[in-house]
């Protein structure tokens, strides 16, 4: 179960990657420019589109790349051991770093709680957590520092959300539903959460939106 659900979140990861550059996320919104967070400077456009998806867990972090939007077959992939967030990244954009491809876009999938408000300073931040040493760690921000401007095409876009929050907007787009609308996926890994598509966008708001972070009550 654990390997199968490995597979469909690094799946979901890279697919998000791939649907920046796509009438999908176009739709919704959820494109951002990396422009916003790291100064682009002029490259060559590669003869060929690749995407890189990130999933950071609370055990595991995976890696994958992707060339055919279709088929969503992840051309290579790695997976590196969750530790302190600095040591992590370090070791995510190194491996980056080595591929010889370009890529046109990422889609980061992250544990949370994780702040997802674009207008705030804290954008792209792991909030907190209970995993002490992620607490205010400037994930998405720490990550486009680390890999190379070189890695980049000119027009290179990013997508950063909650894991379950990517995972859920893959099951509505992927998962074979005739009424495309509303979702809620669960996952249950290092920990549990809860992603939310209503109205066919993802649910943010002021505060982490991951149901997994809501106290349950034990029955009597």
């Amino acid at each position: 179960m654990e390997k199968h659900k490995d597979t469909i979140i690094m799946a979901a990861a890279v697919t998000a990657a791939a649907l920046v550059v796509g009438a999908l996320m176009t739709k919704k919104g959820e494109e951002e420019p990396a422009e916003d967070f790291y100064k682009v400077k002029d490259r060559t456009e590669p003869t060929e589109r690749y995407h890189l998806g990130i999933e950071t867990g609370g055990t595991t972090c995976k890696i994958g790349v992707m060339k055919d939007v279709n088929s969503l077959v992840i051309e290579k992939s790695v997976v590196i051991k969750t530790s302190d967030p600095s040591r992590t990244v370090y070791k995510i954009c190194k491996w980056i770093n080595e591929q010889p491809e370009q890529f046109s876009s990422m889609g980061v999938a992250a544990f949370g709680p994780l702040c997802l408000d674009k207008s705030s300073t804290a954008y792209g931040s792991v909030t907190t957590t209970p995993k002490v040493a992620w607490q205010k760690f400037p994930l998405l921000k720490t990550l486009l520092a680390g890999i190379k401007e070189e890695k980049m095409t000119q027009d290179f876009r990013v997508v950063f959300d909650t894991d379950c929050n990517i995972l859920a907007a893959f099951e509505l787009e992927n998962g074979g539903h005739q009424v495309k609308d509303n979702i809620a996926y669960i996952t249950v890994g290092t920990g549990v959460g809860v992603g939310f598509v209503i109205n066919g966008q993802s649910i943010h708001g002021l505060i982490h939106p991951e149901g997994g972070h809501v106290a349950v009550p034990l029955l009597p």
